[in-house]
């Protein structure tokens, strides 16, 4: 029995032994999927990983291509706006210059104007004092005439003359009313 017993012990031993041998060797087989599993996921992991890297190099190198084409754009455009305010500001003083002109003609026009009117309005005066020293000297030989008691016929032509003097100082009066009302 005992002889049995270690018999059945040895085999079950040896069983046992080739048990764990191939659970041994499955366990090994296993790690080596699991190896090469890992190696494969590593290898995809690292081909992955350089791609990204790739794709990340490449979105970089466009958005430094994209901020240097914004750059040049926003340049260009500054110069233009610069180029544009030169050009507004020299027709802005063309502009100012060609009012200044303007108003400069204007005053000296409105000056002339009234140098002219003061020149008629010298004139008006200058034949008011004519007509009035007229007037006189005509009331003066009138009284003289009425105290010679001689008639002396009067000629149409004075006749003509003063009421043609007449005519004239209204229409300078008129003229003059005008004007300095139109100041």
């Amino acid at each position: 029995m005992l002889v049995q017993e270690r018999v059945s012990v040895e085999r079950a031993t040896e069983e046992a032994k080739k048990e764990k041998v191939q659970e041994i060797q499955e366990l090994q087989n296993s790690l080596k999927s699991i190896q090469n599993i890992f190696e494969e996921t590593n290898a995809l992991l690292l081909k992955e990983h350089d791609s990204t890297q790739k794709a990340i190099q490449e979105a970089k190198e466009a958005k430094d291509e994209e901020i240097l084409n914004l750059q040049n754009s926003l340049q260009a455009m500054q110069s233009k706006l610069d180029e544009t305010n030169v050009f507004l500001v020299k027709e802005r003083e063309s502009a100012q210059k060609a009012i200044n002109e303007v108003k400069a003609a204007k005053d000296q026009e409105v000056l002339n104007l009234q140098n002219s009117m003061q020149a008629m309005q010298n004139k008006i005066d200058e034949t008011n004092a004519l007509l009035v020293k007229e007037r006189e000297s005509a009331r003066k030989a009138i009284e003289e005439a009425s105290s010679v008691v001689k008639e002396i016929p009067v000629r149409v032509e004075d006749t003509q003359k003063i009421a043609s003097l007449t005519s004239e100082v209204k229409n300078l009066k008129d003229l003059s009313v005008g004007n300095t009302t139109g100041r």
